[in-house]
């Protein structure tokens, strides 16, 4: 059975769509990829300041390492006076959280509108107090587009704003010796 012109330009439609999609996917993990290791990194480098850095904590998840950042540099921490011109941007971008788990954890089925553009649901399930939750993210191309320019906006705003404290924890390290 030979394909007809429709259903190659269904298929056409469809590859691209598709494409699309991964490209946008991709995008927002590589997003919180740059964030999470932005992120670590200002978290190991503070825990080698020797007068303030030995409550800092090296936890393994993400949002975890989100937690011990805030605490170290939010209100009471140990590095608040030099941490708070970041401190903004990392709850900004910890606004985005609930993204990352669709993006890295979901299901995605796609569909295509008669423009071509697509709308995707992703679906995933997690645990909380032993009983499982269904998650469901309903997206067309032109919100997801938004949220992937919100997303980037706040993530080069955070890798930019821990790159300073870090440089600022340097400085002062440097001229407290």
């Amino acid at each position: 059975m030979n394909p007809t012109r429709d259903d190659s330009k269904a298929n056409d439609l469809w590859a691209i769509a598709t494409q699309k999609f991964s490209v946008w996917r991709n995008t927002g993990i590589q997003c919180f990829a740059q964030a999470e290791a932005a992120v670590t990194d200002t978290l190991i480098y503070l825990s080698t300041d020797v007068a303030r850095g030995k409550d800092i904590n090296l936890r393994h998840l993400f949002g975890q390492r989100l937690l011990d950042l805030g605490s170290a540099i939010g209100p009471g921490g140990a590095f608040e006076e030099v941490g708070r011109p970041t401190l903004k941007s990392l709850l900004a971008f910890q606004m985005e959280s609930t993204l990352r788990s669709f993006l890295t954890h979901s299901v995605a089925k796609i569909a295509i509108e008669r423009d071509g553009s697509w709308i995707v649901i992703m679906t995933h399930s997690s645990f909380k107090a032993k009983r499982a939750e269904n998650h469901k993210l309903v997206l067309d191309e032109l919100e997801a587009k938004l949220n992937l320019s919100v997303l980037t906006a706040k993530t080069q705003s955070l890798c930019s704003n821990l790159q300073n404290l870090r440089n600022k924890s340097m400085s002062l390290s440097k001229s407290t010796h």
